[in-house]
C-alpha cells in the first residue's frame, strides 16, 4: 500500500513538473509574438530584418543587436521599430541617432528644394537625418524618437514644443492647402 502511495506521488509530481514546462513554453511562446523589425536605407523603400523580442524595453540590447545588422550594399540600420506576429507596429520608430531638423530651419536652396516641398506637401514639420551607414532622411512623427547607441533617448517627437510646432505647421498646411493650391499663397 505504501509503494502506491508513493508511486502516485511521483506521478502526480512529474505531471506537476510537465505542467510547469508546458506553460514556460506558452508563456514563451505568447512573448516571442514581439518582434524588432530594423529599417536600413534601401534604393526606394527601407531594407528590413526582424527578430523576435521578449523586452520592448530594452533599447540598449536592441541597439547591440543593430551593430550586428549588415543589410544589402553594407548598409547598418538608421532605426527600428517594435511590431506584433502580424507585422502591425507596437511603437513609434526609434532612430539610432540622428538630427531632428524641423521645415523652418531647412534653409531653402538646390539640395533642400526637394525635401522642403516632400515636407510641405505631406504635412512634415520635422524630418530626422541620420548618417549610420548612408545619409537618411525620414519623416519624424508624434511617436518617434532619436536614440544613442546606449538606448538612452535624445529627443522625443512627443516634446512639448515639438508637438507646439507641428500644430501650428498642420494649420499653416491647411492653410495653405485648403483653399486649393497656388503659387501665389504664401506659406
Amino acid at each position: 500500500m505504501g509503494n502506491k502511495n508513493s508511486t502516485q506521488s511521483s506521478d502526480r509530481n512529474r505531471l506537476d513538473e510537465d505542467i510547469k514546462q508546458l506553460e514556460d513554453i506558452l508563456k514563451a511562446k505568447k512573448s516571442a509574438q514581439q518582434f524588432v523589425q530594423f529599417l536600413s536605407p534601401g534604393t526606394l523603400f527601407s531594407e528590413t530584418s526582424t527578430q523576435a523580442v521578449t523586452d520592448l524595453k530594452d533599447l540598449a540590447f536592441v541597439c547591440k543587436e543593430a551593430k550586428k545588422i549588415n543589410a544589402r550594399h553594407g548598409a547598418s540600420p538608421y532605426g527600428f521599430k517594435f511590431v506584433d506576429g502580424n507585422g502591425k507596429a507596437l511603437s513609434g520608430t526609434y532612430y539610432i541617432t540622428g538630427k531632428v531638423l524641423k521645415y523652418d530651419d531647412i534653409v531653402e536652396s538646390d539640395t533642400t528644394s526637394i525635401l522642403r516641398s516632400n515636407m510641405k506637401c505631406n504635412g512634415w514639420a520635422f524630418v530626422v537625418e541620420n548618417s549610420n551607414s548612408y545619409r537618411t532622411t525620414r519623416e519624424f512623427d508624434v511617436d518617434d524618437s532619436v536614440i544613442g547607441w546606449d538606448g538612452v533617448e535624445v529627443v522625443s517627437g512627443n516634446d512639448p514644443a515639438l508637438k507646439s510646432y507641428r500644430k501650428a505647421f498642420d494649420t499653416r498646411c491647411k492653410n495653405y492647402y485648403g483653399g486649393g493650391i497656388s503659387d501665389n499663397k504664401e506659406f
